[in-house]
């Protein structure tokens, strides 16, 4: 049956036929990544306390990909009729909800034709080619990824920005990329990521309108294979494949050669611990042979190379010290997946 709330909420409930107790509730709601969401949410263990039958399991899934979006097990369902429930004041129920603030973004010279873009919760660089810009990671939202585009935007108010790098699938460096597309940008990522971003950007959003639901855009995507020359009389972009990473699957940085700087995503985080994969970054450097002294990455601040190389050294220790204290306490570890040869 279909139900509709007092404040308007939509909700779908199915009711089990032989049991007669609720099997699960469904409902739309909006995704940075995906636009509409259909949620629907398993009741199973039900037991009966105080004369009320009430799950012990809740399972819910999206409908991507049938993904498990939240997993809940109750110890013990408690009914207690003492509880009393005290309606918010007038004065909260009819507030208007609140819009966040938009993110006020700072863009740092690197070099020349090279900005850093900080302050949308996730950075961005910007690279000035011949007649064009290219930024690199539409990260978080739509709200973080529109201040960053916009920013790249007026830093030369004749050239369009026409193209975005994202660094790799995971959802927080892909929760701008319908901004992005909606904002008529070309994709630059990874072969392994294409399908992927092509199934995100193809989903409706009716319900909740995001930039791509209310600007509906085909996607313009190029793949990177192993390695994608950006290059015109002023500027030169290297676009690499991430060498050995465990963290993330088709994973890309780009390398300005003539700043001797490397634009990525998770390859390093100075707010980490812990890192696994902490070789990836000086393996990929290694491997492609670049000269590195800048790093810009999305999380964090802007390092030299070996600032880097030292933080990655510390996080790595920390999980190598984590492994031997987990395998000294017996305790289930299938092979500590950290690899230290710095």
């Amino acid at each position: 049956m279909d139900l509709t709330t007092t404040k308007g909420d939509k909700l779908t409930l199915a009711i089990d036929s032989e049991t007669h107790l609720p099997a699960w509730v469904s409902w739309v709601g909006p995704d940075n990544n995906l636009g509409d969401v259909t949620y629907r949410t398993n009741f199973v263990g039900y037991q009966l306390e105080k004369r009320l039958m009430l799950p012990s399991g809740y399972n819910t899934t999206i409908d991507f990909r049938n993904v498990v979006w939240n997993k809940l097990y109750v110890d013990k369902n408690v009914v207690d009729g003492s509880i009393t429930v005290t309606p918010a004041p007038e004065s909260v129920r009819s507030a208007p909800a609140q819009t966040p603030p938009r993110p006020d973004v700072e863009a740092v010279p690197v070099a020349k034709g090279i900005w850093y873009l900080q302050g949308a919760g996730g950075n961005s660089t910007v690279f000035e080619f011949d007649d064009h810009l290219t930024m690199f990671e539409a990260y978080g939202s739509e709200a973080n990824a529109k201040a960053n585009i916009d920013k790249a935007r007026s830093l030369v108010p004749n050239k369009p920005l026409t193209e975005v790098i994202v660094s790799h699938h995971h959802f927080d460096h892909s929760g701008g990329l319908r901004t992005a597309v909606a904002e008529g940008l070309t994709v630059l990522t990874q072969r392994g990521n294409v399908e992927l971003f092509k199934e995100m950007v193809s989903r409706p959003a009716k319900q909740f309108p995001d930039a791509l639901g209310k600007n509906p855009k085909a996607m313009k995507i190029t793949p990177v294979d192993d390695h994608l020359v950006l290059k015109d009389k002023s500027m030169e972009i290297h676009v690499y494949r991430v060498i050995s990473n465990s963290h993330m699957a088709d994973g890309i940085f780009a390398y300005a050669p003539a700043a001797r700087v490397v634009a990525e995503g998770d390859l390093v985080d100075e707010g980490w611990d812990i890192v696994w994969w902490g070789n990836s970054y000086p393996d990929s450097v290694n491997y492609w042979k670049l000269q590195v002294e800048k790093d810009l990455p999305v999380h964090g601040n802007i390092h030299t190379y070996s600032e880097v190389l030292e933080l990655l050294k510390r996080q790595t220790k920390n999980a190598q010290d984590l492994c031997d204290h987990v395998e000294k306490s017996h305790l289930a570890l299938q092979g500590c997946p950290v690899r230290n040869t710095f």
